[in-house]
């Protein structure tokens, strides 16, 4: 309904995700990433909202892979806990398999935070423009590239969020309204 009319460019090492622990969302890949760009940015940390019947997996892997100080499950969190963390993040990652038209992408952009994410996401190709930012094959090794090039160029991941809020404002609600009647009235 409304764009945070505030959008904050971080640049910290801070990444978020927010989904169901299923399959389908991937999320043991993305802790895999996190794996990988941990070896360039030690300091990486990643809050993976959401919950789940794969948690116990997560938590494993978690552990396994030594990523306690790094990887965050933070449970089911309300809209306002998690706009508290959308706003102390630089980058959104989505790992999805497959995926329809995926609002918390918009509502990221919407607070000035670039999202990358698989292109196997249909939703998510649809959703952002920057086609630098969706990887292809589900390569995860690419992905963490990715994640390490914008973590360490300020000047680009301001300008990749400053890109995402503006893509998310043809999303506000007026402008949907207006391309609807503009298709309706067309087609009399």
């Amino acid at each position: 309904d409304d764009i945070y009319d505030n959008p904050r460019y971080n640049f910290n090492h801070n990444i978020i995700s927010v989904g169901r622990f299923s399959k389908e969302k991937a999320f043991d890949d993305l802790i895999d990433i996190i794996d990988i760009v941990k070896q360039d940015i030690p300091n990486i940390k990643l809050n993976l909202v959401g919950d789940g019947k794969l948690k116990n997996d997560l938590t494993n892997k978690i552990d396994k892979l030594g990523l306690n100080d790094n990887i965050n499950l933070c449970g089911f969190l309300s809209q306002t806990e998690i706009k508290k963390i959308m706003l102390e993040s630089s980058l959104y990652v989505m790992t999805s398999i497959t995926e329809s038209f995926g609002l918390v992408l918009i509502e990221a952009n919407s607070y000035g935070i670039p999202c990358i994410a698989f292109d196997s996401a249909s939703g998510a190709k649809q959703i952002i423009e920057n086609k630098e930012l969706l990887i292809s094959n589900r390569d995860k090794e690419k992905m963490a590239k990715l994640i390490v090039k914008l973590l360490k160029d300020k000047d680009k991941l301001q300008a990749y969020g400053k890109e995402a809020y503006n893509n998310c404002q043809k999303y506000l609600l007026a402008n949907v309204k207006k391309k609807w009647l503009d298709l309706l009235s067309n087609n009399k």
